[in-house]
């Protein structure tokens, strides 16, 4: 896996980089320490970039930003679409990536 840079943006940039609303909303960190996150999509809309960083840092740190300890970052989306059109940059940071599954009820990863 590689690293990406931390994001940097320059200052006219800034703006650009931090637009939009927040796509992934925290839930908790289990008893394993796993910091769980949950994401619902409309069609046509994106996780936005600088949440990626953000979750990168929590895991190059291992720990949220008020302290508290975390062993690994999950995302649950609602649907597998949501989960399958939006899992490259999550994978590729090191998140775990799961959809909900309604006919077995369970919670399905999707690691490729």
């Amino acid at each position: 896996m590689r690293s990406p840079r931390a994001a940097e943006p320059a200052p006219d940039e800034l703006e650009l980089f931090e637009a939009g609303d927040k796509r992934l909303y925290p839930v908790g960190v289990d008893a394993a320490g796993i910091f769980e996150l949950s994401c619902l999509l409309e069609r046509g809309a994106h996780v936005r970039g600088w949440e990626i960083f953000q979750l990168w840092e929590i895991r190059e740190r291992r720990q949220l930003p008020d302290g508290h300890p975390v062993s690994g970052i999950r995302v649950v989306f609602l649907e597998q679409w949501m989960a399958e059109s939006k899992k490259r940059p999550l994978l590729d940071i090191g998140a775990q990536v799961f959809y909900e599954d309604p006919p077995s009820g369970q919670r399905l990863e999707i690691t490729t």
